[in-house]
C-alpha cells in the first residue's frame, strides 16, 4: 500500500474520531461525578485518564488520525458542559452555544498538544511529567488567560474536600493541587499503556499524594478568631426579576430585606447585604448630596408615595443601620462624579464620569466615602471581550443575544479595603471581593494582603441569582470561594442573593452557623462541604469570623508564581514536541 493509499484510507476511516469521541464521553462522565452536584473527588483523579491514554495512542499516529481524535474528544466531552452549564441558557440562549463549544474545546485541545509534545518522549516518568505539563497548560491557559480567563471546573477543585492532602492548596494553590493531580492521573495511564503489573500501577497512582500531605505541613496554624458575629442576608430575588425591577417591586423587596436585617438586631456586630442588592439609583455621598439638591424623586402607583425620593432607599439603608446600631457593607451600584441638569423640555439630564459594582459601608451614622468598585468584570456577565470596546457592536449583540440587557459598568482603578469600626473601639480590616471576583485568584491575593496590612477577613458578596434553578452552579461557586480562604489563610464571609450564603474557614472549610428559618423549614435544600443549605430562599446566616492563619500561607507569598511557571514549562515542551516532530519529518 502505498503512502498516498493510506492517507486516503485514513481521511475516509471513522474509527479514531469514534475513538476521540469515546475517550472525551467518558472524560465528561468521570468529570461530572468528580464535581457539583456529587463531588465525588476522587474520580478528579480518574477523569483525565481517557485523554491522557487517548494521547498517548496518538503520539506514534498520523496527523490525520490525531485531529481526528481530537475532534471527537472535543465533541465528546460537550455533555461536561452542558449539564453543568445549562443555566446559562435561560440567560442567554444565543450565547449559550458558542459558549459551550468553547469549553468543550479544551478537551481536545489537550489531546493534540499532548501527542504533539510526546513525541520524541520514552521513559515513563518523562512521558508522565509532559501529559501533567500539558494539562496543567491548558486549564491556565483557559482558566487565566483566554478573556481574562475562566477558572471553572479545574481538576484541582473537587479535592478541597480530600482529608489529609487538601491543605496542600495553601503552598501550591489550585493549580499545583491540580498538576499533583495530573501527574498521578498520567502516571498510571503511562503503566497501562506499557502493559505494567497493575500493583505497579496502583503505586504510581499512590505516590503523588504523600507529596501533597507533605507540602500541607507547611501550611501555617490559624490563630484565634476576632470575636466579631455578622448577620448574612441571604435575598432571594430571581435574576430574571432582578434586571426588570421596576419602582414598586423595589420598594416591596427593600421592605421585605429590612424586616429581614431587622430580625438580627441586638445578635450581630456586623451586617451584609448581597450584591446589587440597595435598589434606587447608583449612590456615593456626592451624588446623593446632588440628587438632594435637585429633588429627585420617582413617579410610583404606590397610594401615599406617588413621588418617591431617589435617595429614599439610601436613607432607608441608613435608618436600618442606625436603628441596628451596627455597621453594614451593603452591595450598591456606585457612581463616580454624578452630574444633574434641566433640558429645555423641564426634564433631568444626567451624566457621570463612571458607573461601578460596589460596595459601600454604613456606619457611625452615614455612609462612607470609603467604596470597593469591582476590579474584575465578569466575562459575558459585565463585559464582552474584545467586542466591548465598540459599544455599537457591544449594543447590537446584546439586543439579540441578551434581551437588550446594557453592559454599562466599568472596572474598579485600584483595590480598596474596609477598616470597619466594632465595639470597644476595635476595627476589622475586611477586603470585599464581588460575585466572581472569587474565582479569580490573583484578585483574591491582593485583596487578602490588605495593601500592607493583613485583612482579618474577606467578605464575598454576590448575586447568584444567575444560576437560576441550578444549585449546583451555586455550589460550585461557593467552592471557588472555599478555595480562595484555603490559598490565602483568610477566612470568607460570603453573602449571597439566592444563597448559597455561609462562612468559611482560613483551612477552606464550612464554619459552623446558624440559619433563619432553618434548613429544614426551606423547601430547597442542597449538602456541599459536609453542610446541608437552603438555596434559593430568604434566610439569616449568623455566624462568627473564623481566624486568619498566623503568618501569611506560602501561596500568598510566592505560590501565585506556580500557574505562570506550570503554564511557560508547559508550552515549552509542547513546542519542542513540535520542533521534534518536525526534525524527524
Amino acid at each position: 500500500m502505498t503512502a498516498q493509499t493510506r492517507s486516503a484510507s485514513v481521511l475516509r476511516d471513522p474509527r479514531w474520531s469514534l475513538v476521540g469521541l469515546s475517550a472525551g464521553f467518558l472524560y465528561a462522565i468521570l468529570g461530572f461525578l468528580a464535581f457539583e452536584p456529587l463531588a465525588w473527588w476522587p474520580l478528579a483523579v480518574a477523569a483525565p485518564m481517557p485523554l491522557m491514554a487517548l494521547a498517548l495512542v496518538l503520539s506514534t499516529r498520523t496527523r490525520r488520525a490525531r485531529w481526528r481524535a481530537s475532534v471527537g474528544a472535543w465533541v465528546g466531552s460537550l455533555p461536561l458542559w452542558v449539564l453543568t452549564h445549562a443555566w446559562i441558557f435561560q440567560v442567554s440562549p444565543v450565547g449559550f452555544f458558542p459558549g459551550m463549544l468553547l469549553q468543550g474545546a479544551w478537551a481536545g485541545l489537550f489531546v493534540l498538544l499532548a501527542s504533539l509534545a510526546l513525541r520524541g518522549r520514552r521513559g515513563p516518568v518523562s512521558v508522565a511529567f509532559t501529559l501533567a505539563l500539558v494539562w496543567s497548560f491548558v486549564e491556565v491557559f483557559r482558566g487565566s488567560v483566554l478573556f481574562g480567563g475562566y477558572p471553572w471546573l479545574l481538576i484541582g477543585h473537587p479535592i478541597i474536600d480530600a482529608p489529609l492532602v487538601a491543605l496542600a492548596g495553601a503552598v501550591v494553590g489550585a493549580y499545583g493541587v491540580g498538576f499533583v493531580v495530573a501527574i498521578s492521573s498520567a502516571g498510571v495511564a503511562v503503566l497501562a499503556r506499557s502493559g505494567a503489573p497493575w500493583h505497579r500501577g496502583f503505586l504510581v497512582f499512590l505516590l503523588p499524594w504523600p507529596g501533597l500531605w507533605a507540602l500541607g505541613l507547611l501550611a501555617p496554624s490559624v490563630g484565634e478568631a476576632a470575636g466579631v458575629r455578622v448577620a448574612l442576608i441571604q435575598t432571594n430575588v430571581p435574576q430574571d426579576n432582578r434586571m426588570r425591577w421596576s419602582i414598586e417591586d423595589q420598594v416591596r423587596l427593600f421592605e421585605d430585606f429590612a424586616n429581614l436585617t431587622l430580625s438580627a438586631r441586638g445578635r450581630a456586630d456586623l451586617v451584609v447585604w448581597p450584591e446589587t442588592m440597595l435598589p434606587g439609583p447608583p449612590i456615593s455621598t456626592q451624588a446623593l448630596a446632588v440628587m438632594r439638591a435637585y429633588g429627585l424623586a420617582y413617579a410610583t402607583n404606590i397610594e401615599g408615595l406617588e413621588h418617591l425620593p431617589a435617595t429614599a432607599f439610601a436613607d432607608g439603608a441608613l435608618a436600618l443601620h442606625e436603628d441596628l446600631g451596627v455597621p453594614m457593607l451593603v452591595g450598591a451600584v456606585g457612581v463616580q462624579n454624578l452630574r444633574l441638569d434641566i433640558d429645555t423640555t423641564g426634564g433631568v439630564v444626567e451624566q457621570r464620569d463612571a458607573l461601578f459594582n460596589s460596595v459601600h459601608l454604613f456606619a457611625q451614622g452615614r455612609l462612607s466615602d470609603t467604596r470597593y468598585d469591582k476590579l474584575r468584570l465578569t466575562i459575558f456577565g459585565e463585559v464582552l471581550p474584545l467586542v466591548s470596546r465598540w459599544d455599537w457592536l457591544e449594543r447590537m449583540l446584546l439586543f439579540v443575544g441578551a434581551g437588550g440587557m446594557a453592559f454599562d459598568l466599568d472596572a474598579g482603578e485600584a483595590p480598596q479595603w474596609f477598616d470597619v469600626p466594632m465595639s470597644r473601639g476595635r476595627t476589622l480590616r475586611v477586603g470585599t471581593p464581588i460575585c466572581f471576583e472569587v474565582a479569580s485568584a490573583g484578585v483574591c491575593r491582593t485583596l487578602s494582603r490588605g495593601g500592607g496590612q493583613r485583612v482579618d477577613a474577606l467578605v464575598n458578596v454576590t448575586n447568584d441569582g444567575w444560576f437560576a434553578t441550578s444549585d449546583a452552579g451555586r455550589a460550585m461557586h461557593l467552592r471557588l470561594a472555599r478555595w480562595r480562604a484555603l490559598e490565602n489563610g483568610v477566612p470568607i464571609v460570603r453573602a449571597a442573593n439566592t444563597g448559597i450564603s455561609a462562612f468559611i474557614d482560613a483551612r477552606g472549610r464550612i464554619h459552623p452557623a446558624e440559619y433563619e428559618p432553618s434548613t429544614s423549614a426551606n423547601g430547597n435544600a442542597y449538602r456541599t462541604g459536609g453542610v446541608v443549605f437552603a438555596p434559593r430562599s430568604a434566610q439569616v446566616v449568623l455566624g462568627e469570623v473564623p481566624g486568619v492563619t498566623r503568618t501569611p500561607t506560602p501561596w500568598s507569598h510566592a505560590g501565585y508564581l506556580i500557574p505562570w511557571a506550570l503554564g511557560l514549562i508547559g508550552l515549552i515542551v509542547v513546542t519542542l514536541g513540535i520542533l521534534a516532530g518536525r526534525g524527524r519529518a
